[in-house]
């Protein structure tokens, strides 16, 4: 990619970010652990989703929005979420999972080849716990 290409790929990348930067939705997701972290998995709009895929460990109803800092996390002891807004889904929020490369597995070319196809776009998250 050339660099008047990787420009013009960026900066339509931060617009349609820009695009969801008030938006929220409301998943459910499981507790886990490992590595000394807690992050959530199984993330779904359906809590028996979550129950069907996850475990014994304690399921919370999550608000999820696009973190205002798209870069990567610097600190490594807490969960860097990452999800994909499918624009074939009515820009739904789907694939979350709380760490970049957990999340680019999702993409047999790399998330930057379905965004340059307009599928959709990969977004860093923030996830608060609603109860």
């Amino acid at each position: 990619m050339n660099r008047n290409n990787l420009f013009h790929y960026h900066s339509v990348r931060y617009k349609l970010i820009d695009k969801f930067k008030d938006k929220k939705w409301i998943l459910y997701g499981e507790l886990c652990s490992g590595n000394n972290k807690t992050y959530y998995l199984h993330m779904s709009k359906s809590i028996k989703i979550v129950k069907l895929y996850g475990g014994e460990n304690p399921m919370h109803k999550l608000e999820l929005s696009v973190h205002e800092n798209q870069s990567k996390e610097t600190d490594t002891s807490k969960a860097d979420y990452h999800g994909w807004i499918d624009f074939n889904r009515k820009n739904d929020l789907c694939m979350v999972w709380p760490s970049q490369m957990q999340s680019e597995m999702c993409f047999p070319y790399g998330s930057k080849a379905e965004e340059e196809v307009n599928k959709g776009i990969k977004v860093r998250l923030n996830v608060k716990v609603l109860d």
